[in-house]
């Protein structure tokens, strides 16, 4: 199978979210949709970024300040933090955006996985809407 990916950002342009708020309750509509409404699969994912991310940063800060950690997982949790701050780097320039992004990425991540919980949460409980209206209650499955 070929996968190939294409930049078509100088030739699309559409408006985002007028703030956080609509930011979080627009992505809070599709986020588990992402998973055709996969219980099982979705919480993996949230959980994974979260791990991927935050497991190492607090080890490698632990490591920097002395804390009782073998030197191979202190100096393995910055390789992590290197390759992550590089990719980040990588779309940031690529996409133009701001650097001050390669440094946000925990908080994004954070963020991005705060809104998978809570987008499978509203899910199950039907009480996910968009602009006033009440969603579609599609029918999820744990796998």
């Amino acid at each position: 199978m070929k996968w190939r990916l294409y930049d078509a950002s100088d030739l699309v342009e559409c408006k985002m979210y007028d703030g956080f708020k609509a930011a979080y309750l627009g992505f809070l509509k599709n986020y588990f949709s992402l998973f055709d409404y996969r219980i099982i699969p979705a919480t993996f994912v949230w959980s994974w970024m979260l791990t991927l991310d935050f497991f190492p940063l607090i080890v490698a800060l632990l490591f920097i300040f002395g804390v009782a950690i073998s030197e191979s997982v202190g100096i393995l949790s910055l390789i992590s933090l290197t390759l992550s701050f590089s990719m980040w780097f990588l779309a940031s320039a690529k996409f133009s955006l701001r650097p001050l992004i390669i440094f946000l990425y925990p908080l994004i991540t954070n963020i991005s996985s705060i809104i998978g919980f809570h987008s499978i949460i509203a899910h199950l409980c039907g009480a996910a809407e968009w602009k006033g209206r009440v969603l579609v209650k599609k029918k999820s499955r744990l796998f």
